[in-house]
């Protein structure tokens, strides 16, 4: 799905720029910015940051709780 129509940016193209930004570790901060700037791209009219800020949320949330299902699963 198209996230940012200003620069063609996707949900995929998000959560990519989200793991390479090293979000996967739950550590980093991860920022709309950062994923702009992975992307190579700048923000222009600034509708797509909140969407891409929850997807971010979402993603981070996801990671953390894979994690802790892991950490259980160990026990």
């Amino acid at each position: 799905m198209i996230v940012c129509h200003c620069n063609v940016l996707t949900t995929k193209n998000v959560l990519e720029a989200v793991e390479q930004a090293g979000g996967r570790d739950g550590l980093s901060l991860v920022t709309p910015g950062l994923v702009f700037k992975k992307n190579a791209k700048r923000p222009r009219c600034g509708y797509c940051m909140a969407h891409i800020h929850q997807l971010i949320e979402d993603h981070m949330k996801a990671q953390s709780d894979a994690e802790k299902q892991e950490t259980v699963g160990k026990r």
